[in-house]
C-alpha cells in the first residue's frame, strides 16, 4: 500500500528539464522540481518526503547561494502582481502562535536556524497567515536567493508557486554500491 502512495504522490511533480539530483560539498543532494498547477507548501512537503528528502534547508550563504545557482532559472518562477516575483518553496516553517511576524520560525528538518536571508522587509505577515517560506525576488521577472514570508496555499490566483527545492542525504550503502558499478563496468572493458 505504502508503494502505491508514493508511486501517486511522484506523479504529481517532476523536476525540470534534464535535472538530475544535484550534489554540494556536505554530501548532500538537490533537486528542484516544477508543478505545473500550482503546488502549497505542506504539498511540496509531501512530495520530498516521497523522494525520502525534505523542502530544503539552509546553514550558510555559500549552501543558500549554491541552491539558488540550481533555482535561478525563469522555469521556477512567476510574477507577483507585477512587481515581485515568486520562487520555490523552501524548508521553513513558522510554529503557530509566534510572535508576529519573526518570532518561530524553524526549519523543517529540526536544525537551528542559525542563517538568515530575509529580503528587504520580510517576513512580514502580509494579510495575516504567512506561515512558510520561498525564495523570493523584489523586482518582477527576477530572481534572488532571498525567501519571504507566504501563506501555504500560495496567495491567491495571482500568486502560485509552482516549484520547490528537495534536499536528502543520500543511504550510507548508496555510495559503495555505485562505485561496485563502476568497478564491475570497467572490469568488463579491459
Amino acid at each position: 500500500m505504502r508503494l502505491l502512495l508514493i508511486g501517486a504522490a511522484l506523479m504529481s511533480f517532476a523536476p525540470g528539464a534534464g535535472a538530475a539530483w544535484t550534489t554540494w560539498t556536505n554530501g548532500h543532494e538537490y533537486q528542484v522540481f516544477r508543478a505545473t498547477a500550482g503546488i502549497t507548501w505542506s504539498g511540496a512537503s509531501a512530495n520530498a518526503a516521497a523522494l525520502g528528502g525534505y523542502l530544503v534547508t539552509f546553514s550558510s550563504a555559500a549552501e543558500n547561494n549554491f541552491v539558488f545557482g540550481l533555482a535561478n532559472d525563469p522555469v521556477y518562477w512567476s510574477d507577483y502582481l507585477g512587481f515581485r516575483s515568486i520562487g520555490p518553496w523552501i524548508g521553513l516553517i513558522q510554529s503557530a502562535g509566534a510572535n508576529e511576524p519573526a518570532g518561530g520560525w524553524a526549519w523543517v528538518t529540526g536544525e537551528p536556524l542559525t542563517y538568515l536571508n530575509w529580503a528587504a522587509g520580510e517576513p512580514n505577515n502580509n494579510g495575516g497567515n504567512e506561515g512558510f517560506g520561498l525564495l523570493w525576488a523584489l523586482t518582477a521577472g527576477g530572481r534572488a536567493g532571498t525567501w519571504n514570508d507566504f501563506p501555504n496555499s500560495g496567495g491567491g490566483v495571482d500568486a502560485k508557486v509552482y516549484s520547490y527545492i528537495v534536499e536528502r542525504v543520500p543511504s550510507p550503502g548508496a555510495l559503495p554500491l555505485v562505485c561496485g558499478v563502476v568497478i564491475l563496468g570497467r572490469r568488463r572493458r579491459s
